[in-house]
């Protein structure tokens, strides 16, 4: 691995991610569970990229703060709430409403990550 790279997770968009040296830990089945993970061929470092499938309408358009466009797509959401009932359970997922937005971390898979040690992330709670 480059001597540059030293995080683990490496930014690379809203609606995926990059990670550096893939080690099988505790949050392996985590990511098998939510997506599929894809080798990057980089000559000076071990990449791999995570690409999450799941999928799940728990957004609740009613009691989040939204900003929509003329249309009635969302802009931009100021304040996320959840259907809990949809979320439990759940480590890594996206909304139909926001395909190319944020990916929404599960708290199992948050301290799955934090056990690991793995560096890079820093994660915003958006919901209880």
């Amino acid at each position: 691995m480059s001597r540059g790279l030293r995080r683990t997770f490496l930014g690379l968009a809203a609606t995926c991610w990059c990670f550096a040296s893939m080690r099988p830990g505790c949050w392996q089945p985590l990511l098998d569970r939510s997506g599929e993970l894809l080798p990057l061929e980089c000559p000076e470092a071990d990449l791999w990229l995570f690409n999450v499938l799941t999928v799940v309408d728990a957004l609740d358009e009613e009691k989040s703060e939204l900003v929509r466009f003329d249309d009635g797509d969302i802009l931009d959401v100021e304040r996320y709430v959840f259907r809990p009932d949809l979320t439990e359970g759940l480590a890594v997922f996206k909304v139909p409403q926001l395909l190319r937005g944020p990916l929404f971390l599960g708290d199992e898979f948050v301290r799955a990550v934090k056990a690991a040690g793995l560096r890079g992330p820093e994660f915003t709670q958006l919901w209880p």
